[in-house]
């Protein structure tokens, strides 16, 4: 009943203590398997924030991102689950990334900014600088660029310095610092 919860986080812990008290691997693997996306996004969330945990030959990054085909009403959060753990393993799937980005539901879309500042990577900078300018988004940008530390400064310097740019875009930089 706990895996069916309506809670992501009643389900992550159900399936924490599955596998601590459980098969361990086994336990993980079957839930990942899942033909029920809600205890698919429960063990792929509870792998994200459980660095300690070996994926090794546990996880395959191509048929994870099988998350992004799901369009049940589980779809979002599994794919907002899937931003999480793609940035907690630092996974270089580009084609992911950009999917998640181009997602319609805003919260997918901040959870893979907030990923790709933990990643730090540098290709998303500029799209991270142009997303200032999104109402909706502009508060995840920001955590986003802010993540990146030091290596969003020359992209926030040269924002700054460019007269053309949106007066929106510009005024985000002292809240980023």
């Amino acid at each position: 009943a706990l895996l069916d919860d309506h809670d992501l986080e009643v389900r992550r812990l159900a399936v924490a203590f599955l596998v601590r008290h459980g098969d361990g691997e086994p336990e993980l693997a079957r839930a990942l398997e899942n033909p029920h996306p809600r205890i698919r996004n429960a063990a792929l969330a509870f792998l994200a924030r459980s660095p300690q945990v070996v994926q090794e030959g546990l996880v395959d990054t191509e048929e994870i991102c099988r998350f992004l085909e799901e369009d049940s009403p589980a779809g979002a959060e599994g794919r907002t689950v899937l931003a999480e753990w793609l940035g907690a393993r630092d996974v270089d799937d580009e084609t992911c990334w950009r999917r998640l980005l181009e997602d319609e539901d805003p919260r997918v879309v901040a959870a893979a900014m907030a990923g790709l500042g933990r990643r730090g990577e540098p290709s998303f900078l500029p799209w991270l600088v142009e997303t200032l300018d999104d109402r909706r988004l502009r508060g995840a940008a920001r955590r986003a660029l802010a993540a990146y530390g030091e290596r969003s400064l020359p992209a926030l310097m040269a924002l700054l310095r460019d007269d053309g740019a949106p007066d929106l875009r510009r005024a985000s930089v002292p809240l980023v610092l």
